[in-house]
């Protein structure tokens, strides 16, 4: 880990028109053209919100998709999250 980093769950809102042939199918096409989108500079994120990580239990109830074995972004590409963060805070 960087020396002094600690890690933060932060949430950005994308807003995007996209061609798709139903409403249904329209959040998946969204999904999959956000990442070129956005590289691309066509749309900005705009923040809304960070909140700073204590407990892998507190990371949980905001993402569930966030486990213990996941990598944060921006760190040393070997610590996860649960090397980080203690089960309870």
């Amino acid at each position: 880990m960087k020396n002094g980093d600690v890690p933060f769950y932060v949430e950005f809102k994308i807003g995007m028109v996209v061609m798709a042939p139903c409403e249904t199918l329209a959040p998946d096409i969204a999904k999959r053209l956000a990442v070129d989108a956005v590289n691309h500079g066509d749309i900005a994120l705009e923040h809304d919100g960070t909140i700073e990580l204590k407990s892998l239990k507190q990371l949980a109830s905001i993402d569930p998709a966030w486990t213990h074995d996941c990598l944060p972004w921006g760190g040393d590409d070997e610590t996860t999250i649960g090397e980080i963060l203690p089960e309870e805070a």
